[in-house]
């Protein structure tokens, strides 16, 4: 059995607690350290644990093994009628771009916008999913979205 010496285990610390022995502040930095290695390094969807998916492309059948690996992108009017506050006119029926990464299904980017599909649009959610995502405490946002970088390889849905 191993142990990890730079982490000490916490029932071993609870005893020493109970026991009047109080850690050092190095030992302490360790165990907090650790926690938060963990918490930062969990992925927000770990992917499916199906081996084997796939996608039919024109140019043959992509496996998909990993994070990034593959981006789909879709465009769809969305169900919802955008109305004026003051004037209580209709503004129109909005469109969505998305970007999902195919393995861990989580939105990467996405564009939302009065104009059909096109390859503005499809280039403005492409910006949104690479880029980093730097949102301001009035979107009331819990945490960072990490969700970013250049895929290996684009999928649409269009023909």
């Amino acid at each position: 059995m191993l142990i990890d010496m730079m982490r000490p285990p916490c029932s071993q610390v609870r005893e020493d607690l109970i026991a009047g022995k109080y850690p050092s502040h190095v030992t302490v930095y360790k165990i907090i350290n650790s926690y938060l290695e963990e918490k930062y390094n969990t992925v927000r969807h770990p992917g499916s644990p199906i081996q084997g998916q796939i996608i039919q492309t024109t140019e043959g059948i992509l496996e998909i093994t990993h994070s990034n690996q593959i981006w789909q992108i879709d465009h769809t009017k969305l169900d919802i009628l955008l109305i004026d506050e003051e004037d209580k006119q209709v503004i129109g029926r909005p469109y969505i771009t998305l970007v999902m990464d195919s393995y861990s299904g989580c939105v990467t980017g996405f564009h939302l916008g009065f104009e059909a599909a096109g390859s503005h649009e499809v280039g403005l959610a492409l910006r949104h999913a690479i880029l980093p995502k730097h949102y301001g405490t009035e979107y009331e946002l819990q945490e960072t979205w990490q969700v970013c970088g250049i895929p290996e390889y684009v999928v649409s849905r269009w023909a």
